[in-house]
């Protein structure tokens, strides 16, 4: 891995949209950095998970996943589970998780497209949207919610 690098900036510098997009990354990869490397990943807080019928709901909060990234759910995610969806997912296996995973998104707010007010050609700023799913997975970049067995949730 490549040693941090970080714009220096001078008076009377042309800046193009690299020396944002570097700025951007050095400090993302040192909040990512300080997260991997200073506290546990998982869940801080909220994210709990509620069944109600076919319906599960994830209330707000906020984790860390293994790669340090960030992940904040700020309304409650209201998802339909039905039973054929979690048979379909376990398989012979004895669980199925609700499980949390980072993902960021364009914005689909009117300030944030570029030209405004017309046919946008740009999106100026990007939207954390986790990604929440029913899965078998144990992939290292999802965090487990709730835990489905034999004796349900």
């Amino acid at each position: 891995m490549p040693a941090p690098k970080r714009p220096n900036y001078f008076r009377s510098q042309f800046l193009v949209v690299r020396d944002f997009q570097d700025e951007q990354r050095y400090n993302a990869e040192s909040l990512q950095r300080h997260n991997r490397l200073m506290h546990d990943w998982g869940v801080r807080d909220g994210l709990q998970v509620t069944k109600s019928g076919d319906n599960y709901v994830v209330t707000p909060g906020s984790a860390i996943d293994s790669l340090g990234r960030e992940i904040v759910l700020e309304d409650k995610d209201e998802r339909t589970i039905t039973a054929a969806k979690v048979q379909a997912t376990r398989g012979t296996d004895p669980y199925v998780s609700v499980t949390i995973k980072f993902k960021e998104v364009p914005s689909k707010d009117q300030d944030d497209q570029y030209p405004p007010n017309g046919k946008a050609e740009y999106v100026t700023r990007m939207v954390q949207a986790p990604d929440i799913d029913v899965t078998k997975t144990r992939a290292s970049d999802v965090i487990i919610l709730a835990v489905y067995g034999d004796d349900g949730w």
